[in-house]
Parts: C-alpha cells; structure tokens; sequence
C-alpha cells in the first residue's frame, strides 16, 4: 500500500501536503522514525493512527525483503528450512531471529518494537517454516492473576532484539534516552511488565554508572523493588553498557570497583 493510498483510508489527507513538502515518497516514509512523524503530523490521535499501520507496513517491507531476497545467511535458513520440510536447527532460529530484528529496526536504531509486532514476525515466520513454533520466537509478557505465576516476555526474537539495542548503545548508534528521569521513577515504583523492567534496567545502565562514578546523587541511588522479586538476580546478570572512564574524570579509574558494588547493591 503507498503511503498516500495510507493518509486516504485513515482519513487523513489534511497532512498529505506536509508529506510532499518534506519529500516523503513509499520508500523513505518506511524509515521515519517517531520524531519525523511528530513534525509531519502533529496532531496524537492521526499520528497514532497513521503510525499503527506504518508499523505494520514496515513489517511487511522487513519480511519481504529477508525471507525471499535477503542476505546469504537467510537464503541458507530458507534452502534448510525447504529441505527438513518446515524445520529449522538451533544455530538457524538464532539467525533467522536476528535478520528479522536488524531488517525491523533498520535506518531507526531508536525503534521500539511492540508487542503485537513481534507476534506478527513470529507468525510469519512459522507461515513459511510449518514445523516452528511461534512460541519459540515470541512469547508475551502476562500478568499474574490469583495462583497463576506471570510470565515475562521472552522467545528469540525478543533476546536478538534487546541484545541489538544494547550493542547499537554501546556503538553510540543509539542515544541514551531523553526520558531518563521518567524511567527511574519507572523503576522505583514498578515491578511489571518485568520485559519493560529489563529493557529499562538495561537502557539506564550507562546513565546510572556514569553518574555514580560522578558523585551525582540526584536520584540516582535507585532502590527498585524489582531487585527484591524472585527473578531480581536476572537484573545483575544483564550486561552493563561500556562507559569510557577517561570521560568521568581524573579520579574514576580508583573508583571503578567501588562503583561497580554500588550499581550491583540498589
């Protein structure tokens, strides 16, 4: 679908002359991110809306491009996939998993993918390899009710996609992001959804050194509850984002043990 086809069956054609005035065709409307769209549609409710079926485009556009014409290493998942009939190995889950989520999240490192976009990745790719299963590549968070455990958001493409997000940070392709303090106070008073929880442990974690090894104490000595929940531990197995401590000061090198007992203690 094009994307002025898109503006007409949300109703939006008010905004298409901001589209043609920023020359936005179909191939470059797939790579805007949030702030372009901010600016072309200003208005929540539209942006939302047009932003929905974006996605979902985009998803179409990743598929299309990885499981027919894609690198080599998905043209080899999709020959092993034919000849076992719909079944994939361990080593090409892993691979078919990441392809997805780098082609998902191409051109807009700072891509939050959604839930239900992951659930749509995952059934596409059981549709073309028969014999997978959806619930190995995405599996949603639920919430615990009454003697029912809740169940974190796990899966592979979950894992490829926040291990990708915390190389591209670490690359300095991603940004720390600008709603650090709202996310402290995520985890002050929150403990689900713990996939949230997670990504947001992770995403902080440079901000949170960096200011530990700086003496800031301007709310940076979090003491989230989330540590004190039976899977707490897995926040200190997260890998914590490289920072370079000739950045910090002249004194951050004594202190890196210090800092590092601190940041493990919230």
């Amino acid at each position: 679908m094009k994307y002025e086809d898109l503006l007409r069956t949300l109703d939006l054609e008010e905004f298409k002359e901001a589209f043609h005035d920023n020359n936005i065709d179909d191939e470059s409307v797939l790579l805007l991110g949030d702030a372009e769209l901010k600016e072309l549609i200003p208005k929540i409710g539209p942006r939302l809306k047009f932003k929905k079926l974006l996605d979902e485009l985009k998803l179409e556009a990743a598929q299309d491009v990885t499981l027919t014409n894609g690198c080599l290493d998905g043209r080899a998942v999709i020959i092993e996939g034919e000849a076992s009939g719909g079944l994939l190995k361990e080593g090409s889950r892993r691979k078919l998993s990441l392809i997805l989520i780098n082609e998902t999240i191409k051109n807009q490192p700072d891509y939050k993918i959604p839930s239900e976009q992951f659930q749509k990745l995952a059934s596409g790719i059981v549709a073309t390899f028969p014999k997978e299963s959806t619930v190995v590549y995405y599996s949603p968070y639920v919430a615990g009710k009454d003697n029912t455990a809740k169940k974190n958001s796990s899966g592979k493409l979950y894992e490829r996609y926040i291990t990708r997000r915390r190389k591209l940070r670490q690359s300095g392709e991603l940004a720390e992001p600008n709603d650090y303090v709202e996310n402290l106070t995520f985890l002050k008073n929150n403990v689900e959804p713990w996939g949230k929880v997670e990504e947001i442990w992770s995403a902080t974690s440079s901000c949170r050194l960096k200011n530990l090894y700086r003496k800031n104490n301007s709310g940076i000595h979090l003491k989230s509850p989330a540590l004190r929940q039976p899977q707490g531990y897995i926040l200190g197995m997260i890998p914590i984002v490289p920072i370079k401590l000739s950045n910090l000061g002249p004194h951050s090198t004594g202190q890196a043990k210090e800092v590092q007992c601190a940041y493990l203690s919230y």
